[in-house]
């Protein structure tokens, strides 16, 4: 149960920041993958059976990937009343009819939609419908339907919109003029429902819109905001905003198709005709091109152009033994040196042989290559790169790629991520699993020192939600400068220095979002207290203390790897441990990392207590307080 949990939220955030797609039939849809476009068909058919057929086959001719259909009858969608309220006024292109009778002459025959659906899948074009009612649900799915669209003047009909999402379909929404407040009410519905693929479309609910109107930008918000694959329905006239919005975020663009703005149609003032819908498609293929992918480093027709950058040269023969000095060395075109920013690191030092003027600068000229600490995943030594392990990094993009493309359908990909775990992460997650379960039945909170990247305080956030999801009592805090090691003892960790082991910039605030995922994840998210604290934490465990006095410690986790904040927090927690807390040790007897050891055994006395590890991880070590 807990690693099928763990899958649940790693495919979750993975699907969301990696992939960020959805599926109709066989089409992937979303980031990565070409723009998906609709052709709105609404009313444009004149309720003439063979316009539509032609309206199809012209949408085809166009590009079109979808044809969408609309599935109501006039006494589904309004009664037969010409009072007031149901009177069209305001300037729309339907003044001075009533409701009912212009979905009277609007409507698509019921009888004509599986005809339709066969003959745009004979063409290779999905066919789907927005239903205005329960009826046309139940309707639509003896039709095998393969999507819903929700219009925007449903957005506020949760009795369809739950009906529709119990089919478990993926359902492009559109947004109108609704509110945000009324667009989250839709999602939740929709997820609450059994509906896991949600697409919302930006959408102007003005028949013709104007283009200055269109607010594009709200297409990347509500992407974030609710967390779905974003679009573009679009009323304005020409095809500039929809090429606009695939720069925007937009992956599906809905709009509608008309054979000629002469046909008499109700929709027709607002309608590409087919060459038009095919020049907006070609923009958007063009655009699309244009945009790329998200690049760093260069790409191929740059290749060349690297060897024109600076790096570390020698300027003047120097025989071995001579310092390298500002005269000597210096930072000129080409790049086949060795990164400027050792510069400072090897004035001063000894080359180690003859070097002849005009030589690149190399990590060999130095004795016991001491910059090896200090080189990143671009520098190599003898042809090898270093920073990172070739292995980890062959494995990162191995899994990245599997995923990717992974054929499994999305229906299914979740309960098989266990496919894509390697072994190293899954002794992590089974480590940690066994002991949180050691301190279910104990009071208190849990601490880990040292955070880093987060992956053991996330684990123990899922843990929480899954063995005691009622414990409100709990809290789960973790201790982190976010800026690598501080107050290093030189004696006690002699290989290490300021700074080692930082993260990335204002990754706590990323590591928020997480954490956040995974509480409203939980069975009962809203008694979740996970949080982290940033500083030194020799210092904000005392603050810690201090704003919570009765404070009770059932489990400690130590990840910081040195010996002084290791020993500081040890004693500053003493107070607070229950009998048979758990502390655990990340590195402890570890020879890389004496610091920690150092800290452990002045902390206890080593014949007095019993040093425990899991059947999963050798490395892994914990006590149980007062055993």
């Amino acid at each position: 149960m807990v690693i099928l949990n763990f899958i649940y939220i790693f495919i979750l955030i993975y699907i969301n920041i990696i992939m960020n797609t959805f599926q109709i039939n066989e089409r992937q849809i979303g980031k990565g993958n070409k723009t998906y476009i609709i052709a709105e068909l609404s009313a444009n058919h004149n309720q003439n059976y063979d316009c539509a057929i032609k309206l199809i086959d012209a949408a085809h001719y166009a590009g079109a990937d979808a044809i969408k259909l609309q599935t109501y009858r006039a006494d589904t969608i309004t009664i037969d009343c010409d009072k007031e309220d149901f009177q069209i006024k305001g300037g729309t292109l339907w003044d001075g009819q009533t409701l009912y009778e212009l979905y009277k002459t609007a409507y698509t025959p019921w009888e004509w939609h599986k005809d339709l659906k066969e003959y745009a899948n004979s063409l290779g074009m999905d066919l789907f419908s927005s239903p205005f009612d329960v009826t046309a649900v139940d309707y639509l799915e003896n039709l095998d339907m393969p999507a819903y669209k929700i219009a925007s003047c449903e957005i506020t009909d949760h009795i369809l919109i739950k009906k529709i999402a119990q089919t478990c379909k993926p359902v492009i929404i559109s947004s109108g003029n609704a509110s945000i407040d009324e667009l989250q009410e839709a999602v939740d519905v929709l997820r609450n429902n059994g509906c896991t693929q949600i697409c919302m479309l930006k959408c102007t609910a003005a028949y013709p819109a104007k283009k200055e109107d269109a607010n594009l930008i709200t297409i990347n918000d509500m992407i974030k905001q609710f967390n779905v694959v974003g679009g573009l329905s679009d009323h304005t006239l020409g095809i500039e905003v929809p090429t606009l919005s695939v720069a925007m975020g937009a992956s599906v663009i809905e709009k509608h198709f008309t054979l000629s703005r002469d046909s008499g149609s109700p929709d027709d003032a607002f309608s590409l005709t087919p060459d038009e819908f095919k020049q907006m498609v070609e923009s958007v293929r063009m655009t699309e091109s244009i945009m790329g992918n998200i690049t760093y480093g260069g790409i191929k027709s740059e290749k060349e152009t690297k060897k024109h950058r600076r790096s570390l040269y020698i300027v003047k023969d120097m025989k071995k033994g001579d310092k390298f000095t500002e005269n000597n060395l210096k930072s000129i075109r080409p790049g086949n040196g060795i990164h400027t920013k050792h510069y400072w690191d090897i004035l001063g030092k000894e080359c180690n042989q003859d070097i002849e003027f005009g030589t690149p600068m190399k990590i060999e000229f130095l004795n016991n290559y001491i910059l090896c600490e200090k080189l990143d995943n671009n520098d190599e030594i003898n042809g090898i790169k270093v920073g990172s392990t070739s292995n980890e990094i062959e494995e990162r993009n191995i899994i990245y790629n599997l995923l990717k493309n992974s054929p499994i359908k999305d229906d299914e990909l979740v309960s098989n991520l266990g496919l894509y775990i390697p072994r190293q992460a899954m002794t992590r997650i089974l480590t940690m699993n066994e002991l949180y379960k050691k301190i279910i039945n104990l009071h208190g909170n849990i601490l880990e020192f040292g955070v880093r990247w987060g992956q053991n305080l996330s684990l123990f956030t899922v843990f929480k939600g899954i063995y005691e999801p009622y414990n409100y009592t709990r809290q789960i805090i973790g201790f982190d400068t976010f800026n690598g090691f501080l107050n290093i003892d030189n004696e006690n960790d002699p290989d290490t220095k300021d700074g080692d082991y930082n993260v990335t910039n204002d990754y706590e605030n990323y590591l928020s979002d997480i954490l956040k995922f995974h509480i409203d994840n939980n069975p009962i998210s809203h008694i979740s207290k996970t949080s982290t604290i940033k500083g030194d934490a020799t210092l904000t465990i005392k603050d810690y203390f201090k704003n919570n006095k009765h404070s009770i410690i059932a489990f400690a986790y130590f990840d910081f790897d040195i010996y002084k904040p290791t020993i500081d927090c040890l004693n500053a927690i003493k107070p607070h441990l229950t009998k048979g807390a758990i502390i655990a040790f990340d590195e402890l007897n570890l020879s890389d990392w004496p610091g920690e050891t150092i800290a452990f055994k002045e902390f206890f006395n080593i014949n007095n207590v019993s040093v425990y590890r899991t059947q999963y991880d050798p490395i892994i070590s914990y006590i149980i307080y007062n055993e």
